[in-house]
């Protein structure tokens, strides 16, 4: 089969780097096939090339097929053992396959190999955040930090285990510090906002939950959030409002549908909030605080059959569902 090569490969012939450049371009350009072939055919050239299995347990990984990435990520290791990156590959592997101490151990072996491999120190304390172990999060994060203190992710996930920590300041300082690094960064600006909403600043919460929303129009939680802080405002009709484009985002959204029924519930209308608390437990059959919605929603209703909320509601500017 003729092969297909690119600009100013002629020149270089058949040659090892040549191909292999040519599968890196391919692999670049999202053309996985054809990098397969170009690697299949420099690992028939060079058995022990451990560049070439590596970019094929890459591709692999990009496809979702992680046992094949295995396998290419073992080879490339079994003919180089000293390849850092390829520990990294095989961690992420073992991270989707669920192997998560075994992922971790790899992150270490790759940092004993080069301890200035930020993505090592990134990757070891975004699992150990995971594991729930924050101090060794905030360790590996410093470590990151350390050597490129440019990185936004760092600052914010290390914002995000002081805060698990019991540390908001602290917490406060590092997420403030991602956000001068990438101000259109959304996660961060969620973060903020949690980190507000702790410390009981309501409106500065809103303005962080809005601001996520502005960015990432296709935010659930930025919606929900801020559906939460309109709540805790007493502004209804707004919190009912960011509800609704949460679900309209995604209809089975637990939480925005328990957050509408904490709305109606307010109003006096317990009719309309029980279809939303058991909407929200269709969707999530655990989530406790639309269990207890749902109890009170049904108490209010047979204490009150009569009342539909109209009052409330329009007090609230709100408009009641099929009008």
């Amino acid at each position: 089969m003729a092969q297909e090569w690119a600009p100013g490969i002629d020149k270089l012939g058949n040659s090892v780097e040549a191909r292999l450049s040519f599968a890196h371009t391919k692999y670049k350009a999202g053309s996985y096939d054809k990098a397969i072939e170009e690697i299949q055919a420099i690992i028939q050239m060079d058995p022990k090339n451990s560049d070439a299995y590596l970019l094929l347990g890459k591709i692999y990984y990009d496809r979702g097929d992680y046992l094949r990435a295995e396998a290419s990520a073992e080879a490339a290791l079994k003919n180089d053992p000293k390849i850092a990156n390829g520990y990294i590959l095989l961690a992420s592997i073992y991270y989707e396959m669920g192997k998560i101490k075994g992922a971790m151990n790899l992150c270490e072996k790759a940092i004993e190999i080069d301890p200035k491999l930020v993505i090592a120190h990134t990757m070891l304390g975004n699992m150990s955040f995971g594991e729930k172990e924050y101090k060794r999060a905030i360790t590996e994060y410093k470590a990151a930090l350390k050597i490129n203190p440019q990185s936004s992710i760092a600052h914010r996930q290390l914002g995000k285990s002081y805060l698990m920590e019991g540390d908001p300041q602290q917490a406060l300082e590092e997420i403030k510090a991602a956000l001068r690094l990438n101000p259109t960064d959304p996660d961060s600006h969620l973060k903020l906002g949690d980190i507000y909403s702790a410390c009981g600043q309501n409106n500065d919460a809103l303005n962080e939950y809005r601001h996520a929303g502005r960015i990432d129009t296709n935010s659930k939680a930025a919606r929900i959030k801020a559906g939460d802080e309109y709540f805790k405002l007493g502004r209804f009709s707004e919190a009912l409002l960011e509800y609704k484009s949460a679900i309209r985002i995604n209809s089975a959204n637990a939480f925005a549908h328990c957050g509408m029924g904490k709305v109606f519930l307010k109003l006096g209308q317990p009719k309309e909030a029980i279809a939303e608390f058991q909407a929200a437990l269709e969707n999530d059959p655990e989530l406790n605080e639309a269990k207890l919605g749902l109890i009170t929603a049904q108490e209010s209703a047979s204490q009150s059959p009569a009342a539909d909320g109209q009052e409330a509601a329009e007090k609230a500017g709100l408009t009641l569902p099929g009008e």
